[in-house]
């Protein structure tokens, strides 16, 4: 008898519906529950989401996205870089050169300036020691670079 007194939860059925303006006539109709529409509009969110992430990971959208580098940036990054190393040989250089100026005007002994120039360089060589293999494929990535900007 305890088992016939106790009653079942009441289970909420909604309706959906879209109706003319005008006349109110119902044109369409669909009863829900709450748990459907839940499931529903998560799916919706995920798929949109998934959706919004497709076209910004795999089209050009993504060089709107500030921070982004876009392929010219990518190129023009790795040229100021080499153009830095450059700059930095150079006025190492330049160094060298003023500081023999001055020794010249002072009366002093002049500096051989290609032992000092590669006293500077020995030590670079041996920090960086680049893989042939790893700066052909550099390069090989500089040219892709430069046709897929084209």
């Amino acid at each position: 008898m305890a088992n016939e007194d106790k009653k079942e939860p009441v289970k909420r059925v909604y309706l959906l519906s879209i109706s003319d303006a005008f006349s109110h006539e119902q044109i369409w109709v669909r009863p829900f529950k709450l748990r459907q529409a839940i499931i529903v509009g998560v799916s919706a969110f995920v798929l949109v989401a998934a959706l919004v992430f497709a076209i910004v990971a795999y089209t050009p959208i993504r060089t709107f996205i500030p921070g982004y580098p876009s392929a010219s940036t990518k190129r023009q990054a790795v040229q100021n870089a080499v153009r830095i190393d450059s700059l930095e040989r150079e006025i190492i250089q330049w160094q060298l050169y003023t500081e023999n100026l001055r020794r010249v005007v002072a009366g002093e002994e002049p500096l051989k300036m290609d032992s000092l120039i590669q006293q500077r360089r020995t030590p670079l060589k041996e920090e960086v020691a680049i893989d042939p293999q790893l700066d052909s494929m550099l390069k090989a990535r500089l040219n892709a670079l430069d046709y897929d900007e084209e």
